[in-house]
């Protein structure tokens, strides 16, 4: 079974569902006919427990779904908030980032320089109202 965009990106993110902690900043897959590669990049210390939670549960469910045609493996680098994240093409076919957090930018929210946002300083909590019966 030949390793396909849609089966790739179908097969992972659902291999993420449950994973994602709060130190994962980006999650990347490159891959071609024979060959899958995901790369967590995470902000801070990479524990053991972490490295073994995301990065080889992961690697297992989306090995599960292309036995025994294609290679998957799995990796994990430390990337602090603040620094670029590079590109990840190790392999010659297809590239997806399959996460991105949200991440504010030093001196502010990210906001396109020809936006009209302006932050709210003082925010108020609306709920909806439901008729009582």
């Amino acid at each position: 079974m030949k390793a396909e965009r849609a089966r790739v990106l179908m097969s992972v993110q659902r291999a993420l569902l449950g994973a994602i902690t709060s130190q994962v900043r980006t999650v990347d897959v490159c891959w071609n006919e024979s060959e899958i590669r995901i790369r967590f990049v995470i902000d801070g210390e990479v524990k053991p427990l972490l490295l073994d939670e995301i990065a080889i549960d992961v690697e297992t469910e989306v090995l599960g779904d292309f036995l025994p045609d294609v290679d998957v493996s799995a990796s994990v680098v430390r990337i602090d908030n603040g620094s670029p994240i590079v590109e990840f093409t190790p392999l010659t076919g297809g590239t997806a980032r399959v996460f991105a957090r949200y991440e504010q930018k030093s001196e502010g929210l990210s906001v396109s320089e020809d936006s009209d946002w302006q932050p709210v300083t003082n925010p108020t909590m609306i709920s909806p109202t439901y008729p009582v019966e």
